[in-house]
């Protein structure tokens, strides 16, 4: 999978999802299809690396998992036992490709 390349801004969006997410109350909107896989992963000793150095940020973590799978988590850094976001290989290519290509530019 290779190092986190992709651009700040992108990682940003996730920032502002988490926090919604987390202040959301309307539970229904939520689909979370990885429930059953975030509880299997073990992130008791995973390596998070903040996006930004300072202040509250978006934090990653790439997570070997006893499937064979090495995933991605994400969590918002002020709160590192709130929501964790997990991806697929194949979902986190797919959103660094999204963003190579533009698709999370800011509009001009």
């Amino acid at each position: 999978m290779g190092a986190l390349n992709a651009p700040k801004v992108a990682l940003g969006a996730f920032s502002s999802w988490l926090t919604v997410a987390a202040m959301s109350k309307d539970s229904s909107a939520i689909v979370d299809d990885k429930a059953d896989l975030r509880g299997a992963l073990d992130l008791s000793d995973a390596e998070w690396h903040r996006v930004q150095p300072e202040g509250d940020t978006v934090e990653y973590t790439f997570v070997p998992h006893t499937d064979g799978v090495t995933y991605v988590a994400l969590r918002q850094s002020s709160d590192p036992g709130g929501v964790v976001l997990v991806f697929t290989p194949s979902e986190w290519d797919a959103f660094l490709a999204g963003v190579r290509d533009g698709e999370f530019d800011r509009p001009a």
